[in-house]
């Protein structure tokens, strides 16, 4: 698909059950209610796509729910709403993204398992969340590497499912309460990343029963660089 679209109250592209091996590529979407909806799709690739999304009730730049084995590679999302939202999916590659949102999650994992999250960027300005980058609860088995999470107001990167693994990946934070990377959870391989803060800790490791944890790097203005 290539296809340009303006402002709209609904979806900009939508894949819905029997559309397994789409490839969506290359499209240009504006101020729809949703950007591109993906659900119950498998072996699907969504790639290089421009979605804009200012509409001031905006869910979704992308939604992926129920879906496993697809790739979601190289798009760069702008959403008023959550950009990238995976949910009650498993085994997609999810690589190379730019998201930004002005009033929720970059980026968020929920109930979604055996995902990989690998070099994506991921900035929010809303206070209302818990991360740039957020694995939410009952979402296992995730690899999470060499992501960048960045937020002017809430944590960079924020985990609260356990059993995933975490290497190499930055998180950042202007605030002067919250932490450049909080873990809430136990059984974490937790190795090499860097936790900045403004006046939080660098990293936060709220929960870490038989968690691994080497080689991690944290700075904070104001308070710990790393705290267990």
């Amino acid at each position: 698909a290539n296809v340009t679209m303006g402002v709209g109250n609904g979806a900009g592209i939508t894949l819905s059950q029997g559309a397994n091996n789409s490839y969506i590529f290359n499209n240009t979407l504006g101020n729809q209610f949703l950007g591109i909806n993906i659900t119950s799709i498998n072996n699907g690739i969504i790639e290089k796509n421009v979605i804009n999304i200012f509409y001031n009730q905006a869910t979704y730049g992308i939604y992926l729910r129920d879906s496993q084995n697809n790739t979601l590679y190289l798009n760069n999302i702008t959403s008023f709403g959550l950009a990238l939202y995976v949910t009650a999916s498993s085994k997609n590659n999810i690589t190379n993204n730019i998201a930004f949102s002005n009033s929720s999650e970059a980026i968020l994992l929920g109930t979604s398992s055996k995902n990989n999250l690998s070099y994506n960027i991921g900035a929010s300005n809303s206070s209302g969340t818990f991360g740039a980058i957020t694995i939410d609860s009952f979402s296992p088995n995730n690899i999470l590497f060499s992501n960048n999470g960045t937020s002017n107001s809430s944590s960079g990167i924020y985990i609260t499912s356990s059993d995933n693994n975490v290497t190499s990946n930055i998180g950042n934070t202007n605030s002067t309460l919250r932490d450049g990377i909080s873990i809430s959870t136990d059984n974490v391989t937790f190795n090499s990343n860097t936790g900045n803060s403004s006046g939080g800790n660098g990293i936060f490791l709220r929960v870490s029963l038989n968690s691994n944890s080497t080689s991690n790097i944290g700075y904070s203005n104001s308070s710990s660089g790393i705290y267990i």
